[in-house]
């Protein structure tokens, strides 16, 4: 099949397209995609916009105003579940995909099983990853990520191909009222007072290579109850053994949060004042909640994985070294230089002087509030 990668998708602009964006995985890339679907929305108030992900990640995108529908997959096997069941659910998804009649299909993930649902769709337009890979399944490519673009504007970079030019978005996660509550409630029995600030800090992270020493958690955690902050450790699961790590490293009345569901995750942090945390999926959630984060980055690229700003209390921490990035599991020098070489003390010196500014300002939004 020939790739089409000159002439531009047209709808007219009275139109209603059917468009499905699909990305599988993980948090914080799913996340960081959600201005794609706000400026599809926004050129085209009528389209139906629908998003296929894996089932663990659809949560986050509930109360998307932008969304009609949010499709939900599996794609290992259920426990027990047989090979013919298994592939009966992905014979349904097909169906279902092909019964919603799409004219587009954005392919934000780019995997072999992706690629061929966005073919199998019967969907007219298909923009996806690298033609050299999967040049069969799509009829236009995304061109891979550019040095002098973050990933947000890389995956709205496709929407050049429909003639749409998008601005400055961030990403967004929305958490209701209800939801809020709840975790105002959840942090007050925590023995915290959410109408002052708290500092929430996050050790965890996919990768070994993105873990700051939990030493460095432990010295801030320590540091900042003797300021007179209160401080509490959100927890994905998988990450209990770092938490616990840290609370043996401290004196001092810090929390120790619950693991909880994304979504009352999400609504916790929207309470604090400042939350740092890892490289992963749970500084994106921070950001899209509004929330002033801090990223600590050792193998990532800041450039790409951090597009927040600055005058938003945003704030990236990373160390120049002649081997990052590398974006590697396993540190090919053995030592982790790289987030050794990010300091606590400069990380606490920032929160203080945020703290100080706040408290010299009738700013009451850093608090969660609208």
């Amino acid at each position: 099949m020939k790739l089409n990668t000159q002439m531009k998708i047209k709808f007219d602009a009275n139109s209603e397209p059917r468009i499905l964006i699909c990305r599988f995985r993980h948090l914080g890339d799913v996340i960081v995609s959600t201005p794609l679907i706000d400026s599809i929305r926004k050129a085209f108030p009528d389209a139906y916009i629908a998003y296929l992900t894996e089932e663990k990640f659809a949560a986050i995108l509930k109360n998307n105003p932008n969304l009609d529908q949010v499709i939900s997959t599996r794609l290992q096997r259920k426990p027990f579940e047989s090979r013919r069941l298994a592939f009966a659910r992905q014979i349904a998804l097909i169906s279902q995909l092909r019964g919603l009649r799409f004219d587009l299909i954005i392919d934000l993930f780019g995997s072999f099983r992706s690629a061929l649902y966005a073919y199998l769709s019967g969907s007219a337009y298909r923009i996806g990853g690298n033609p050299k890979i999967r040049r069969f399944f799509y009829n236009y490519f995304q061109a891979e990520q550019r040095k002098n673009k973050n990933i947000i504007e890389h995956y709205t970079h496709s929407l050049s191909l429909m003639g749409i030019q998008t601005k400055a978005r961030f990403p967004q996660v929305f958490v209701s009222a209800e939801e809020k509550e709840e975790a105002f409630h959840y942090l007050r029995s925590k023995g915290l007072d959410p109408e002052q600030p708290i500092i929430g800090l996050h050790p965890g992270a996919t990768w070994p290579t993105k873990i700051w020493d939990y030493s460095n958690y432990a010295q801030l955690a320590q540091k900042l109850s003797r300021a007179g902050l209160q401080v509490f450790v959100t927890c994905r699961p998988g990450e209990e053994k770092i938490s616990k790590n840290i609370a043996g490293g401290w004196i001092g009345p810090v929390i120790i949060g619950d693991i909880l569901p994304v979504r009352r995750l999400a609504a916790v942090i929207q309470h604090f004042f400042i939350h740092v945390s890892n490289d992963c999926g749970v500084m994106h959630l921070s950001a899209a909640v509004d929330t002033p984060t801090f990223g600590i980055f050792g193998p990532g690229e800041p450039d790409i994985w951090f597009p927040y700003s600055i005058e938003k209390g945003h704030r990236a921490f990373w160390q120049e070294m002649d081997c990052r990035p590398c974006y590697s599991k396993v540190c090919p020098k053995g030592d982790g230089a790289c987030l050794k070489s990010v300091d606590h003390r400069q990380v606490f010196d920032a929160i203080i002087a945020q703290v100080k500014q706040y408290k010299e300002s009738d700013n009451t939004h850093l608090l969660g509030e609208d």
